[in-house]
């Protein structure tokens, strides 16, 4: 089967309204963890599968690979962003008025936040140079996500998968091997070679 050709890992981050740290942090964090997997495993071709903020999260990682000295994007050849607030969360500017919510992670996830407006013109500096020729990206989202709005595509993505009913945390959570979801995410991934 196409799935035992992969090996998988999930990067556990901290995600919180109430103290949630910095996607800046966040994204150096995943720098070392995945610089650590890959050498630990040897892995030499890379695939994200994103949720949410995590997307937010690969793309900092990735734009942040200008500044290394040994970048390891040229690794990556397929990112899937799965209801990623490109351009912003529904709610996040309103939840920065509210006391005790007033953190980094809701700052950086405002809609026309300094955060995301920087990492769209990196997020396209990136697609420019290994898009399409070494790497590639999709994007799917929920019809009825409450968080996401369907209409919140990455720039450069022509191409969005909408799921129909999906909402922002169902979405992930498919029911069946058959699920909507999980057939998208393979078609990309075989797209990119894996």
């Amino acid at each position: 089967s196409q799935e035992n050709k992969c090996s998988r890992e999930i990067y556990p981050y901290p995600t919180d309204w109430f103290k949630g740290k910095s996607l800046v942090f966040i994204s150096r964090n995943l720098d070392n963890w995945i610089r650590y997997k890959c050498k630990k495993n040897g892995y030499k071709k890379l695939a994200f599968v994103t949720h949410s903020m995590g997307g937010l999260v690969v793309k900092k990682f990735l734009v942040n690979q200008f500044f290394q000295k040994q970048p390891i994007d040229r690794f990556v050849k397929e990112v899937t962003f799965i209801a990623t607030p490109h351009n912003g969360a529904v709610g996040a500017k309103l939840l920065k008025v509210v006391p005790g919510i007033n953190t980094d992670q809701v700052n950086e996830l405002a809609s026309g936040s300094p955060f995301l407006v920087d990492l769209s013109d990196q997020w396209s500096a990136w697609v420019e140079r290994f898009v399409p020729d070494s790497s590639r990206f999709g994007c799917i989202f929920g019809t009825d996500d409450e968080v996401v709005d369907p209409t919140n595509i990455s720039e450069k993505d022509f191409d969005p998968v909408y799921i129909l009913g999906a909402k922002h945390v169902d979405i992930v959570k498919p029911k069946t091997h058959d699920d909507e979801v999980v057939t998208t995410v393979l078609r990309f991934l075989e797209d990119a070679g894996f």
